[in-house]
């Protein structure tokens, strides 16, 4: 297994250069035959970084090395484990439990909104009753029902949190600590389905934490996430766990870290066009946040383009970009950009476009959105109250002030903030009655300082 003192990876890293250029590959080319950046290759083999389980097997295959890579890293990745090597966030609050929403939400079979079997991917697999993964004081079940419960729940959940259902933290979160926890204890090979799961599930668990205006601990479980994901070779995870914390990098006005986001999607998933899209879209919203409206319009041009021309493969992984959800999520980014550009450089010019960008990414909404409806009208209204238009900014708003009272999201509040500012700005028009009015209305929405 190598010398004393000498990486924990060496030997494997060693061998796996051997069987590359016996095969007269680069590590460029490797990469790119797996799925992988040839940063990653390298690291491999200079031994300071492990596999994910899913690349022994792969490698093998490709470079006809009889196993002896798979053999390597079996004997190696029982040395430590890989899954918690950092605390997480401690969890309190109530279980997972059976509930009439809950029963609501509860798939017949997956995949599910999105989220295909951990074990299967879209073989279309039955999944059991909620009562098989949430029965009080049972470890939770790791055995294939139990992979396909588990992974039924966490598409329960976000069947809710896209409705207007809350969603707790604690639930989501507990589960996700018991299923790593249970994934330490089982076998190197049966380890990986759990940890899709995980990384899946600490995506919705971060993104709730955003929800509170918790970034901090938001990005705690997108960067355990990531770790999950790269751990099971899960690149689809990755990618999305990158996604949020160029949202989150974001909503911190921080542009370099958006972008350095950016380039780490496409590094995740070299070659996938769905990738290059949401990458060019938060190039986009990172260069908004200086006002740059040409280069946020070319990186907007550029993700239009991309989203054109996805593949079948592409189609697979992100079904939530075919058709209008992935018109809606281009267009509601533009948007987003687009109004931001205009806030920021007074810019009439971009403000239009944003009006544009926002009803086009209603239009392609699905009706049981509601959340995501409230919010892209009060983007739509910010970018009317951007462009001059007080009153059609209050006409578009009032369609969803009740909503807006009824759940105010962090991101509902935070759009609501932007358009309240932008219209107390106007001179002419925050002396009116429809102000006053409005402002009252605003009162009773936004929380208090």
């Amino acid at each position: 297994m190598g010398g004393e003192g000498e990486p924990r990876w060496a030997a494997f890293g060693r061998r796996l250069r051997y069987w590359r250029s016996r095969s007269g590959l680069t590590q460029a080319q490797l990469g790119s035959l797996l799925g992988y950046h040839h940063s990653h290759i390298s690291k491999m083999e200079r031994g300071f970084r492990g596999p994910p389980p899913r690349f022994p097997e792969a490698a093998d295959e490709l470079l006809r090395s009889g196993g002896e890579l798979t053999a390597l890293w079996e004997r190696s990745s029982g040395a430590s484990s890989p899954l918690l090597p950092y605390p997480v966030p401690a969890v309190d609050g109530q279980p997972a439990r059976v509930t009439p929403e809950l029963l609501a939400n509860w798939p017949s079979s997956l995949p599910a909104n999105g989220l295909p079997c951990p074990l299967h991917d879209t073989a279309g697999c039955a999944v059991p009753p909620p009562g098989h993964v949430l029965a009080p004081g049972r470890a939770l079940p790791v055995d294939t029902d139990g992979v396909h419960g588990l992974a039924a729940l966490l598409a329960a959940f976000e069947g809710m949190a896209v409705g207007r259902i809350r969603v707790d933290c604690a639930p989501v979160e507990r589960t996700l600590r018991a299923l790593v926890e249970r994934s330490e204890q089982v076998a190197a090979r049966s380890a990986p389905p759990l940890l899709r799961l995980a990384a899946r599930y600490a995506q919705l668990a971060g993104w709730l934490r955003v929800l509170h205006d918790q970034h901090g601990l938001a990005m705690s479980w997108y960067g355990h996430g990531l770790r999950w994901a790269d751990f099971s070779g899960d690149a689809t995870a990755k990618v999305a766990l990158l996604f949020d914390m160029a949202m989150v990098a974001r909503i911190e006005r921080d542009r370099d870290a958006v972008h350095s986001y950016a380039a780490a999607l496409e590094q995740a998933a070299p070659g996938r066009r769905w990738v290059a899209t949401m990458a060019s879209l938060y190039r986009a919203r990172g260069d908004a946040l200086r006002g740059s409206l040409g280069d946020v319009e070319r990186h907007i041009a550029r993700a239009r383009e991309l989203l054109d021309g996805l593949g079948e493969r592409d189609r697979a992984e992100a079904p939530w970009l075919v058709g209008p959800q992935g018109v809606m999520r281009l267009e509601s980014s533009a948007a987003g950009a687009l109004r931001d550009v205009a806030a920021r450089a007074q810019d009439p010019r971009a403000a239009h476009r944003a009006v544009a960008a926002s009803r086009a990414a209603l239009c392609a909404l699905p009706a049981h959105m509601r959340p995501t409806r409230t919010l892209l009208t009060l983007r739509l209204a910010d970018a009317h109250a951007c462009a001059g238009d007080p009153e059609a900014a209050v006409a578009a708003a009032y369609e969803v002030l009740d909503d807006a009272l009824a759940a105010p999201r962090t991101t509902i509040v935070r759009e609501l903030g932007g358009l309240q500012a932008r219209l107390t700005a106007d001179t002419d028009w925050a002396g009116t009655a429809a102000a006053r009015h409005f402002q009252e209305r605003l009162r009773a929405t936004l929380p208090s300082p």
